[in-house]
Order: structure tokens, then C-alpha cells, then sequence
């Protein structure tokens, strides 16, 4: 996955321009300004927590199970307070069409069924077909930054609504899909004990 993440955020830096090149003069005049600085800020930031965490984990799991509490909970928060500012900035957020807030909430979802299905029919064992979440998963910061850098304020406020609602779906999804897991071996490891104390009585 952080593979994953770190070669689509430096292919960003050539195919961002080619991207814009293509979709970008058919709709407006506007010169997009591509973020390379906060691109590279990006690469940086996937990859030294990283390997600040590979490093501690080789040393102490104990410290590196904490540390990853510590930056689950700081994300969240992190969430929440951009949630709180994205409402604040852009009133009209909650006053849009349904239509309009279940399509970008469902993105994701549309990326990780077909991830799914394509690694399924590429004949990848269960484990590999994890590669779908990746797929439904994407990295929305150098969306934002790309608007916020080419447009006004107002304009990259109403703009942000479909990463924002794009961000809310990935975070529902990879919730969705973490209770799945233990609620899941969570059942398994209560029926194999169940079945474990049903054998004893027996014998």
C-alpha cells in the first residue's frame, strides 16, 4: 500500500501536467498551478513516518503499537476538525443535491468492487486481492491543494466539496471494512473455542 502510495504520488508529478493539458482547456481558460512543492511535501510525509516506524517497530513493538494508537487518534481528529472547518467555510456544503452527496460518498466504493473484481479475475489469492482498497482509496491533499492554489477562496471552497465528500467515503469505507475484520475473527475464534470446550466435555 505505501508502495502504492509513493509511485502514484511521484508519477503525479509528470502526468498532473498532461492531465490538466487534456481535460483542463476544453472547460476554462485558467492556467492550472501544479503544486510540485506539496507534491514532494506529500512523498515526504508518506515516507518518513515510515520508515520512522519500521525502525522502532525493529527495535520495540510495544512502542510502535503505541505510536500508531497515538496517529490513529491524531487522524481522526484531524478529520474532525477539517469536517468542522469545511462547513464553516462552505455553508452551502449540507444544502446540495442528494444525487450529488451519494455519488461522491460512493466513490470509493465504485474503486474497491472494481479492484476487487479485476483482481479476481487476474487469479490473485485473497490476500492479494487486498490490492482493491488501494484501488478505492486515493489521495485527495493534492486535489485540494491543485484548487486551492489555481482558484479564489470562494470558488476552491465550493470546488472541495467532491474531494471532501470523496475523503468522508474512504474513511467510512476502511471502517467499514476494519469492524468487518474483527467482528469476523472475532466469531471464528468464539465458535472454535465453543467447539474446543464441546470436545473436551466429550472426551
Amino acid at each position: 500500500s505505501v508502495s502504492m502510495t509513493l509511485v502514484s504520488t511521484v508519477l503525479a508529478l509528470g502526468f498532473m501536467p498532461l492531465n490538466m493539458f487534456i481535460y483542463l482547456r476544453y472547460w476554462t481558460d485558467i492556467r492550472a498551478r501544479i503544486p510540485f512543492p506539496q507534491i514532494a511535501g506529500i512523498i515526504a510525509l508518506t515516507w518518513v513516518p515510515v520508515i520512522c516506524g519500521m525502525i522502532i517497530q525493529r527495535f520495540s513493538k510495544n512502542v510502535a503499537r503505541y505510536f500508531v494508537r497515538l496517529g490513529s487518534i491524531a487522524g481522526m481528529s484531524l478529520i474532525l476538525i477539517t469536517g468542522i472547518m469545511q462547513g464553516r467555510m462552505s455553508p452551502t456544503f449540507f444544502d446540495l443535491d442528494p444525487v450529488i452527496l451519494i455519488s461522491g460518498f460512493c466513490l470509493p466504493f465504485v474503486g474497491f468492487i472494481i479492484g476487487y473484481v479485476v483482481a479476481f479475475i487476474s487469479r490473485m489469492t485473497v490476500k492479494q486481492r487486498t490490492i482493491a482498497l488501494e484501488i478505492g482509496i486515493q489521495n485527495t491533499g493534492i486535489a485540494l491543494t491543485l484548487m486551492t492554489l489555481t482558484f479564489n477562496l470562494r470558488e476552491a471552497s465550493d470546488l472541495s466539496l467532491t474531494p471532501v465528500l470523496f475523503t468522508v467515503g474512504q474513511i467510512f469505507l476502511g471502517a467499514s471494512v476494519a469492524l468487518a475484520h474483527l467482528l469476523y475473527f472475532s466469531c471464528r475464534d468464539r465458535v472454535c473455542k465453543n467447539e474446543d470446550v464441546d470436545a473436551e466435555l466429550d472426551d
